[in-house]
């Protein structure tokens, strides 16, 4: 049971002289960073023209298996093959 206790007096020990060389480290001081949002944007920089306009054409949906689902009487829904090219 000595041993035991000795054990775990040595690990507080240990933990304490740890925790007390950290702190005694001074900290470093932080480099100072400045930070412009939005960065400005030089004259001569190179732009993006604008998007074209979008078209309103609408086109024919056509499944992507070629076949339909169907509905069978207690079995449940299932995918029909596609048909042979």
């Amino acid at each position: 049971m000595r041993v035991l206790f000795a054990a775990l007096a040595l690990c507080v020990l240990s933990f304490a002289a740890g925790i007390a060389g950290d702190l005694s480290i001074a900290a470093p001081t932080p480099p100072s960073v400045i930070l412009h949002l939005p960065p400005p944007i030089p004259a001569n920089a190179v732009r993006a023209h604008p998007l074209p306009p979008l078209t309103t054409a609408t086109a024919q949906a056509e499944p992507a298996v070629g076949g339909t689902w169907k509905s069978a009487p207690g079995v449940g829904s299932f995918p029909l093959r596609a048909p042979a090219k």
